[in-house]
């Protein structure tokens, strides 16, 4: 049998270890990303997100500065749900966006200037999970959503979406 002080110095470890661990990922409500904002047309290159009832939107804006090709790619995935109708509206040569099935699209809205959109409806689901790469690098820091161009920086990419809520 082990000591009293053996067991507490046990717990203390294992709560250090526990807080030592990230943080699980925190679901933003659907609601938070219902409106359209208003995308400034700046030199900072970001993914806006947001939904109008059922339609479900995503803007790609490149910094136009940088008169180089960037690549802004990524997959948004629906749980228990169903994508239908996928459009890319404001396209530009080698943009595409793929439905890979029913519950996936994947997309690349990249090149050297411009705005590259988007959208589709979405019946159902209880989660939606939006990751974004900006040239090969992890972009849940450039990704923002609803009405007012809330920035996810302090989301894990990707970022989930509790479509319930």
């Amino acid at each position: 049998m082990r000591s009293p002080k053996t067991l507490l110095l046990l717990i203390l470890g294992l709560f250090a270890l526990a807080l030592a661990q990230p943080a699980s990922a925190q679901n933003i409500a659907w609601s938070a990303a219902s409106g359209s904002p208003t995308i400034p047309n700046t030199k900072t290159p970001g993914f806006f997100f947001w939904h109008v009832k059922t339609e479900v939107y995503l803007t790609a804006e490149v910094n136009n500065s940088l008169k180089k090709n960037q690549v802004m790619e990524g997959t948004i995935t629906v749980t228990l749900g169903k994508i239908t109708g996928l459009v890319r509206s404001a396209a530009q040569s080698g943009d595409y966006a793929t439905l890979v099935n029913s519950t996936k699209v994947t997309y690349n809205l990249s090149a050297p200037n411009g705005r590259h959109s988007l959208h589709f409806k979405l019946t159902g689901g209880t989660l939606l999970t939006l990751s974004a790469t900006y040239n090969g690098a992890a972009a849940g820091n450039l990704i923002y959503y609803g009405p007012k161009a809330t920035n996810a920086k302090n989301s894990p990419n990707p970022v989930t979406f509790n479509l319930a809520q």
